[in-house]
């Protein structure tokens, strides 16, 4: 027969579990490793005759403002607060180029005029220039300070950690593997009728850039319903050690 011991902690294994489905984790990684678009995590928007997004090389390959879109919805909020990470290879970094990586949160992924810009949403801006700006793209307003003035090398991978809390946002960046080169944070209260995760990048002579290992997630914080079942379990760990050190 099983003991008190394991039969309680068979139990909380399955407590706790049930108890976090009331936070359903919004997630999609993506490698790109298979050289085939996966539709039922991305879908395209091609403003633009030059624009392209590919799938090929065993990464995401973005020319001239194609629009790489997540199709789930992450609503980001203090509760469920938002994480996008991921790579990215410039091809170009000549100041007049005036290339960009653009991540956007809470966005219908609309472009609109000469610039094919996106028109809503939080816009992280990564410039090949070495800046960091983040944009409310509906009050066309910058939110927090541009940082800049750190190397950008054409051809180096650089990850970014971009967080948005519904309210408070930021972007960092950093050479794969290396120090944290340039963060910046603001905050916005904009309320999105569309949750999409937007990638773009803006290459002024058509050229290139390279996305790579894509992680969108919402991590909840704990439910009450949680910590309960935890509470619990804790609980009847500690009687049935009492018990038996006092049998």
């Amino acid at each position: 027969m099983p003991s008190h011991r394991a039969f309680i902690l068979f139990a909380l294994a399955l407590l706790i579990p049930l108890s976090l489905s009331a936070s359903v984790m919004d997630s999609v990684s993506d490698d790109f490793n298979d050289n085939a678009l996966d539709g039922s995590k991305w879908y395209t928007v091609l403003p633009r005759v030059a624009s392209k997004v590919l799938e090929q090389n065993q990464r995401i390959e973005l020319t001239a403002r194609g629009y790489l879109v997540s199709q789930i919805q992450p609503k980001p909020s203090a509760a469920n607060p938002l994480t996008v990470t991921g790579e990215y290879v410039f091809n170009n970094v000549d100041p007049n180029s005036f290339d960009f990586l653009d991540i956007t949160t809470r966005t219908s992924a609309t472009p609109a005029g000469g610039s094919n810009e996106v028109t809503n949403g939080i816009s992280f801006t990564f410039w090949g220039t070495g800046n960091l700006v983040i944009i409310d793209r509906a009050a066309n307003a910058q939110l927090g300070p541009a940082v800049g003035g750190f190397p950008v090398v054409a051809g180096q991978p650089y990850s970014f950690t971009v967080q948005d809390d519904g309210l408070n946002v930021s972007i960092a960046v950093q050479e794969v593997g290396g120090p944290v080169l340039a963060t910046t944070a603001g905050a916005s209260s904009y309320n999105a009728a569309s949750n999409h995760v937007l990638f773009y990048n803006r290459e002024f002579f058509n050229d290139t850039g390279y996305l790579d290992n894509v992680v969108i997630q919402t991590v909840p914080e704990p439910t009450a319903a949680s910590l309960l079942a935890i509470a619990a379990g804790g609980g009847l760990l500690r009687r049935r050690r009492k018990v038996n050190s006092s049998s």
